[in-house]
């Protein structure tokens, strides 16, 4: 959902951001200018940042804060690895990361590298020519790619946490698995934020300890270009749809 202004009675206009509710299986998508949002949906939005910077943080803001800070317990000090760290949630999950005080260590395109090193990361590792046993331990990891995730979860401390935002059948088959053998369980995740999740994302934002990185933003009218760039892949950050007169 993007930004939105809303008018109370005798009251100035609010800028506020928040995300539609889940969808139901078999339910469809759409794109649309005018949306209908639950109240406890959306927060305050962060100051000093344009309305499309704001719709590219929302939802990967909130599913990079959810976990990062509720699924996996990052503090202070601890080693993080982000896999697929050029993507949304990534590079939210790199600067949230660094502002909490973890030590974070990604995997990405070698052309990404720079791009990373400058949203916080301490290390930054090529993942086509990095394998996992090169790696670690980690106290945490966040995956945002789902496939061979045994053997980065093999990476783990013996008290490590691992976090996917990715399903597919093998990732689903190391989950399922993760919670019978042993310690250093994987966990699933999906951003469902409410009205304290936005306002603590927010906070950062507005703190300048989370920024956008928006790698391309279409008007409305040219919707099927920017889907055909996110299957291309090979982005830094978000895309955007613009509503036209924004």
């Amino acid at each position: 959902m993007k930004a939105a202004q809303i008018t109370g009675y005798g009251t100035p206009d609010v800028s506020v951001w928040g995300t539609v509710q889940p969808l139901k299986r078999h339910s469809v998508s759409a794109a649309a200018a005018y949306v209908v949002v639950p109240a406890d949906r959306i927060g305050p939005a962060p100051s000093g940042i344009s309305p499309v910077e704001t719709a590219s943080l929302v939802v990967a803001g909130t599913t990079a804060l959810l976990a990062l800070r509720d699924t996996l317990r990052l503090t202070k000090g601890e080693r993080l690895l982000v896999r697929g760290a050029a993507g949304g949630v990534g590079t939210a999950a790199v600067q949230l990361a660094h502002a909490m005080g973890g030590h974070v260590t990604v995997l990405c395109r070698d052309r990404h590298a720079e791009a990373l090193r400058e949203l916080g990361a301490d290390e930054v590792f090529d993942h086509g020519t990095t394998t996992p046993d090169q790696l670690g331990p980690f106290d945490a990891v966040l995956d945002t790619v789902g496939s061979d995730l045994n053997s980065y979860r093999r990476r783990l401390s013996r008290e490590g946490r691992m976090a996917t935002i990715a399903l597919s059948a093998s990732s689903m088959a190391a989950i399922a698995a993760s919670s019978v053998h042993g310690p250093r369980r994987i966990r699933t995740l999906s951003s469902n934020p409410d009205t304290s999740l936005l306002r603590d994302l927010a906070a950062y934002v507005t703190s300048g300890e989370l920024r956008p990185v928006i790698d391309s933003v279409y008007p409305l009218t040219d919707i099927a270009s920017a889907h055909q760039a996110f299957e291309r892949g090979g982005v830094v950050g978000k895309q955007v749809v613009r509503v036209a007169g924004e």
